[in-house]
């Protein structure tokens, strides 16, 4: 599924395999400063110049090869270290010794860098991403000079500042216009906030063998294109509306119920060759007025009617269900969501469906563990429902400083479920640990009903037979795009607009790939 991302640690360990197998560490940075320089090339105005900016470890190392290479093509080339030059060690005292020019202290950084003008460009080989602590004192300074230029910035790796890891801010952070990440990118260029300090992301190939994948077994993608690509197939000549899926979307109440038609019609949209509303008699007479070809099921009048309402379920050959948009919370909502449960039907659970649970979350985690159904559930939380369902067992959540992919991760092994916790900077997780990174949203998403429209598109995946952690993941980024199509003060019901032509244009792309 998509990109692969390497966290810090993971990135380390490419780095040392592929010195074990024969190439030297000081080849590995000559590549990465040559990359570097020719990024920062790309940005330089018309007769600027440059300033280097370089730490004390490896990133710095970058930063002086950078330099060296920019010098030697006759650009002007300034550098600032943050360290004594005798105090580099390993590659990066290397790489001093290709710079023949003084280096300059931080003590001089604040007014190198106010000089600066818009054809100049700043590169940040600070710190990358390997920092473990906040930025604090004259290096905060720094960054705050840096910040505060008028010039282009491109981050070696990452912004200084930014965990490379959780994309949290430590301490402060180095605002870039582009960063240059080798090999593979990290979760930290595309989870806030640190995605929005990243600027444009490049990768640069250094010469580190993909092979090496295999040994460090990464767990966290970034979603694309492709993940969606690879679902939407064209039905044979012999298909009919059953054997492309039928969804089932449970409705609230008449006051309540335009939620579940937009998850609805989502669905239909979205592939989905039957799709039913599944509401109390005044519901679906309501949902009648208003739908041609979805269908409706005057089903949810009593308690006492859920085994009929199973029976249903087989019998109409329904793959998944969506409950939550606009149920209302409380005992029905419960009662449904254990039948549907016990049904052999994809779930997907939102909204109303994880309130009704939020005092009581691990009665939910028992209903999903003990389905006789090998079919996927799918949980889709906004941080506030996170918090509820989740907040009494993952600390993290009352602190500070937040690994959205930890939690994540801790969510879909507790509830058995996938997890796709949703915001601008979506992260999908599978009880198995894996975990995906979707940034296709767009704030104009912040909107009501754009949750329920996220629902209908992950259960006509579902209904299509996709796997669980692929049909939220693909399911994210066709509701991301979609917002990216509608534009600026959409509404939901123009996201559902939105679908086809997204649609179209994935399946565009895939074939001309």
């Amino acid at each position: 599924m998509g990109q692969v991302l390497l966290s810090p640690a993971q990135m380390a360990r490419a780095d040392a395999l592929t010195i074990a197998a024969g190439t030297a560490g000081f080849t590995l940075m000559q590549r990465a400063g040559k990359a570097l320089a020719a990024q920062g090339e790309k940005m330089l105005g018309c007769g600027g110049r440059f300033v280097v900016v370089c730490g004390p470890g490896n990133n710095g190392g970058d930063g002086l090869i950078a330099s060296a290479v920019l010098r030697e093509l006759g650009y002007r080339v300034e550098v600032l270290l943050v360290c004594a030059p005798d105090a580099l060690t390993g590659d990066a005292a290397l790489a001093l010794a290709q710079w023949s020019e003084a280096v300059l202290p931080i003590g001089s950084a604040a007014g190198s860098l106010a000089k600066l003008t818009q054809n100049d460009v700043v590169i940040d080989a600070l710190f990358g991403a390997g920092l473990v602590r906040p930025i604090e004192g004259a290096l905060a300074e720094l960054v705050a000079s840096i910040n505060a230029s008028n010039a282009k910035v491109v981050a070696c790796d990452l912004p200084s500042g930014v965990d490379g890891l959780s994309g949290q801010v430590l301490g402060c952070a180095v605002e870039v216009d582009a960063s240059l990440s080798f090999f593979r990118g990290k979760p930290g260029h595309y989870l806030l906030p640190g995605a929005s300090l990243c600027g444009e992301v490049h990768l640069a190939d250094i010469g580190i063998d993909a092979g090496v994948l295999d040994q460090i077994q990464p767990m966290v993608r970034r979603v694309d294109c492709e993940d969606v690509c690879a679902l939407l197939r064209v039905p044979p000549v012999e298909a009919h509306k059953f054997s492309r899926g039928h969804v089932a979307v449970f409705s609230g109440g008449v006051l309540q119920c335009g939620a579940a038609r937009l998850a609805a019609r989502a669905a239909q949209r979205c592939g989905a060759g039957v799709v039913t509303l599944v509401g109390d008699e005044a519901s679906a007479l309501l949902h009648a007025h208003h739908e041609t070809s979805i269908m409706t099921a005057a089903l949810l009048e009593r308690a006492d009617k859920v085994p009929e309402l199973i029976g249903w379920l087989a019998a109409r050959r329904v793959q998944s269900v969506v409950i939550g948009p606009g149920f209302g919370v409380g005992r029905r909502c419960r009662e449904m969501v254990a039948a549907v449960l016990s049904a052999d039907v994809a779930v997907v659970l939102d909204a109303d469906a994880l309130t009704s649970f939020a005092n009581d979350p691990q009665t939910l985690f028992a209903l999903i563990a003990d389905r006789a159904s090998g079919k996927p559930v799918v949980l889709t939380p906004h941080h506030g429902e996170i918090q509820a369902l989740f907040g009494q067992l993952i600390p993290q959540l009352g602190q500070g400083y937040c690994n959205k992919l930890e939690i994540c991760k801790t969510a879909a092994r507790l509830s058995g479920a996938i997890v796709l916790y949703k915001g601008p900077d979506t992260v999908i997780g599978a009880p198995d640990g894996r975990l995906a990174i979707c940034d296709a949203g767009v704030p104009w998403l912040a909107t009501a009903g754009a949750g329920d429209v996220l629902c209908g598109v992950i259960a006509a995946f579902l209904a299509q037979g996709a796997d669980g952690q692929k049909a939220a993941a693909a399911g994210a980024y066709v509701h991301g795009r979609a917002g990216a199509h509608a534009g600026a003060f959409l509404v939901a019901e123009e996201l559902v607009c939105a679908l086809k032509p997204v649609l179209v244009d994935v399946r565009d792309t895939a074939e001309q790939t």
